[in-house]
């Protein structure tokens, strides 16, 4: 079963892995205001195009660059 996978490094090392659903996805892609989606999209995160790539096989991966509390840190969210 495909789900999507949301990696966090801190200083190149895993920090956390969480697998979602893909089932999940699609019922936040229905239910979410479009001001929401819009601003997962401009952070590189776009619902549709992760179910789009699940339905016609094509991979998925967005990689953000984040400053939290002073620490670089970097999300990778992918179809898996």
């Amino acid at each position: 079963m495909t789900r999507l996978r949301i990696e966090k490094f801190i200083n190149g090392e895993r920090e956390t892995t969480v697998n979602v659903p893909l089932f999940a996805v699609r019922a936040l892609n229905a239910v979410l205001p479009s001001s929401a989606l819009g601003s997962l999209g401009m952070h590189g995160i776009d619902l549709s195009k992760i179910l789009e790539a699940k339905r016609s096989g094509a991979a998925y991966s967005t990689t953000l660059d984040l400053h939290e509390h002073g620490v670089a840190k970097t999300v990778v969210v992918s179809l898996a």
